[in-house]
C-alpha cells in the first residue's frame, strides 16, 4: 500500500518548480497577439519570453495556461480526501490472530455499520488512478 501523499509529492514538486501561475493565453496588451502562446503573469512585456509557444490549437493553449491552477486545486482536493481517510487502529483485541488489531478507515462503513479495512475503497480508487491502474 502506498501513502497518497507519496504519490502526490512528485506532482507537487513539478508544480512548485514550474513558472508560477497564473498563466494565460496571449498578452492582453497586444490585441494582435497570437492566442496560441502561453505567458505567465511575470512575463507580460512585449520583449518577454513565453512559457509555451508553437501550440497548434488555442484549446491546447487554454489547457496549458490553466494547468498550474487546475493542478493546485486537484492536489488540494486529493489531499483533503486523504486527510479524511487516514487509517486508524480497529481496537479489536482478545480475538484470534487473524482478527486481531488492524487498520480501518474512520469514514467508511460496510452495510452492517462496521468500519471497513484500510485502505478503504475511496483510498484504493484514488491510489489506483494516481498509479495509472484505473
Amino acid at each position: 500500500m502506498t501513502d497518497l501523499r507519496a504519490l502526490l509529492a512528485p506532482i507537487r514538486e513539478r508544480l512548485a518548480a514550474a513558472t508560477p501561475g497564473p498563466w494565460f493565453q496571449g498578452r492582453a496588451s497586444d490585441r494582435y497577439e497570437n492566442t496560441r502562446e502561453v505567458y505567465s503573469e511575470r512575463e507580460v512585456s512585449a520583449t518577454s519570453e513565453d512559457v509555451a509557444t508553437f501550440i497548434h490549437h488555442p484549446e491546447d493553449a487554454a489547457l496549458i495556461a490553466n494547468a498550474p491552477t487546475d493542478l493546485a486545486r486537484l492536489l488540494a482536493a486529493i489531499e483533503a480526501v486523504a486527510a479524511l481517510h487516514k487509517p486508524v487502529s480497529s481496537g479489536i483485541t482478545g480475538v484470534p490472530h487473524s482478527l486481531a488489531d488492524y487498520d480501518v478507515c474512520p469514514k467508511c462503513f460496510n452495510d452492517d455499520g462496521w468500519p471497513v479495512a484500510y485502505p478503504c475503497p475511496t483510498v484504493a480508487a484514488v491510489e489506483a488512478a494516481l498509479k495509472g491502474e484505473e
